[in-house]
């Protein structure tokens, strides 16, 4: 047999070492006056475009110390911090005709995985509040100061959280989807070239495709290079350099390829495509390379590099 009774809520149960058990009267007073708000710059968006959420602490009470204590699930997004917070700085904000201390605790980029209603999770915050603790006095020189209070602060260990948000994330066009799309959505230029164009069999050659712009850069698939029997092609290395403008997500992933020819001859790498989902034109661009030309010798017959034992990994 359990007997249960009822026991303390979790936030009566919060407690600062050294602190007060905050009552459920300076509760609800601080919660007026301390609140934790996500901001999105967009609410509906197509999946893989990007949104900005910012996360503000406003606040009209005494701060002693404030701490992260738990980040937001971000589940469904592919996400990238826009804004590295190394020191909470307040302004100030009126809100609903009250003034606020306001401060930033963290800028994120988010970008949608699929579509459908996505939810971004509630943030916790723990803060440490001073409370003033008061008392009535009869102290003659109180009532002549005209302060029938008096008492000293103490403090309170009090957690705040953002509320869930939805986000309506609506599905690429199904139309007229374009060769050479593997899901970037943004606005994007391609670069592809080889280190050399002459070179003997069994020598290695690298082919570079670089893509730039602004957009999900991290999700972007490695385009399809078909190349003649001649050659053998191995998975290729990729490399990031991501920058922020603004708030936005830019900079370029670069993916290098090995080639090794096995035979002497005139060799072609035919052209091939990249496309990306225009956001601002909600349309699909097809990019292409141009077509490669290979001069190979004859070489010596010994492979080198990856042929020598090495797997392709």
């Amino acid at each position: 047999t359990i007997t249960v009774t009822k026991g303390a809520s979790q936030q009566q149960r919060r407690k600062q070492s050294g602190g007060d058990e905050p009552s459920t009267d300076i509760s609800r007073q601080i919660g007026d006056n301390l609140f934790l708000k996500v901001v999105v710059d967009k609410s509906k968006v197509y999946q893989g475009e990007q949104i900005t959420a910012t996360y503000k602490l406003y606040n009209r009470v005494r701060l002693s110390n404030l701490n992260i204590g738990k980040l937001p699930a971000l589940t469904g997004f592919w996400n990238e911090d826009v804004e590295e917070i190394k020191q909470v700085q307040f302004t100030n904000e009126v809100v609903n005709g009250k003034q606020y201390n306001v401060a930033v605790l963290k800028k994120v980029a988010l970008f949608p995985q699929r579509s459908g209603m996505l939810v971004i999770d509630p943030m916790e915050v723990n803060c440490v509040v001073q409370v003033q603790s008061r008392r009535r006095s009869n102290d003659i020189f109180d009532q002549f100061f005209n302060d029938p209070f008096f008492g000293n602060s103490s403090n309170v260990n009090y957690k705040v959280q953002s509320e869930q948000l939805k986000i309506t994330v609506s599905p690429l066009p199904s139309a007229n989807v374009p060769d050479g799309f593997n899901g970037a959505v943004g606005k994007f230029s391609m670069e592809a070239w080889l280190d050399k164009r002459q070179t003997k069999t069994n020598e290695p050659v690298t082919l570079k495709v670089k893509i730039t712009g602004r957009g999900n850069l991290k999700l972007l698939g490695a385009p399809n290079i078909v190349v003649p029997p001649d050659i053998e092609r191995y998975d290729p290395k990729i490399s990031d350099n991501i920058t922020r403008e603004g708030n936005q997500i830019a900079g370029s992933r670069t993916f290098e390829y090995l080639l090794i020819p096995r035979h002497a001859g005139e060799l072609r790498i035919a052209s091939f495509p990249f496309a990306f989902f225009d956001i601002e034109k909600k349309s699909y661009v097809k990019l292409t390379s141009t077509e490669f030309v290979l001069s190979v010798e004859k070489g010596s017959d010994i492979a080198s590099g990856p042929a020598m034992g090495i797997s392709k990994e």
